[in-house]
């Protein structure tokens, strides 16, 4: 089969109340299409990671640092959530996406409200 008629498939993933560590984790070819992360706090960091390399890592200050200047990352708040918004990574390989907490005083462990991946396979 040609490179060009490749059978894709087309994956969905979510995730509700998404505890710390790793949330996707897919092997072979692919396309992140678009994941979308929920949170209640901006104390967390996320890393993806594509056929072992990163990708991108930071905490969620760092992506809405760089989300005015970026055509695949946009972070941002909306009535008291921050969305994390993520598209267009291509893997040959593998593709982990994983988040953790922030160090700091809350007293309530940190997840993700909400996760939302549309992936590509092929």
């Amino acid at each position: 089969m040609a490179d060009s008629q490749k059978r894709r498939e087309t994956k969905v993933v979510r995730i509700v109340d998404a505890e710390p560590g790793i949330i996707i984790s897919e092997a072979g070819p692919g396309m992140l299409v678009e994941l979308v992360a929920v949170s209640d706090t901006m104390s967390y960091e996320m890393t993806i990671v594509a056929d072992g390399r990163v990708v991108a890592s930071g905490t969620f200050d760092w992506y809405q640092s760089i989300s005015p200047y970026s055509e695949w990352i946009d972070a941002f708040e909306n009535n008291g959530s921050f969305i994390l918004r993520v598209s267009d990574v291509s893997f040959s390989t593998s593709l982990i996406v994983h988040f953790r907490p922030v160090v700091s005083a809350l007293s309530t462990p940190v997840r993700l409200k909400e996760v939302v991946a549309k992936i590509d396979k092929w």
